[in-house]
């Protein structure tokens, strides 16, 4: 699979989380307010991952870093989407699950190597090394 999907599949979570985000600022109006909190923290979680799934083509394992965000954008957002539009937490035992991925992610090797073949010169600093992690 081309390391480039990822900038595919980020542009177009980016056009939802935009599109979601602008619904839930400017025509969601639930009946109870606390599910207006549970949509912006859906909405930011998603761009913000959305973000760095653009860097997914730069990373030592592409396509890891690249399902394992995209996972966590559906199951987590998706999940908190859900569960305000419905008003309803039954709706959230999927969260857990998305959660798991962005940590995983953000803790994969995959991210720590930013720097590989597919993106020779992009960076002015030189190539991060394993030195700096406690053993």
């Amino acid at each position: 699979m081309d390391a480039y999907f990822w900038h595919k599949v980020a542009a177009i979570s980016g056009l939802a989380a935009l599109g979601l985000g602008t619904y839930g600022s400017h025509g969601f109006k639930p009946q109870n307010a606390a599910y207006k909190q549970v949509w912006h923290t859906a909405s930011l979680y998603h761009l913000v991952h959305t973000a760095a799934l653009l860097c997914a083509p730069i990373t030592k394992h592409p396509n890891i870093f690249g399902g394992l965000l995209t996972a966590g954008i559906v199951a987590f957002s998706g999940t908190c989407y859900t569960v305000a539009f419905l008003e309803d937490r039954s709706y959230s035992t999927l969260a857990p699950f998305g959660g798991f991925a962005f940590i995983a992610d953000t803790h994969c090797k995959s991210f720590i190597q930013t720097f590989s073949s597919r993106a020779p010169g992009m960076f002015l600093y030189p190539a991060i090394s394993d030195d700096w992690l406690p053993t």
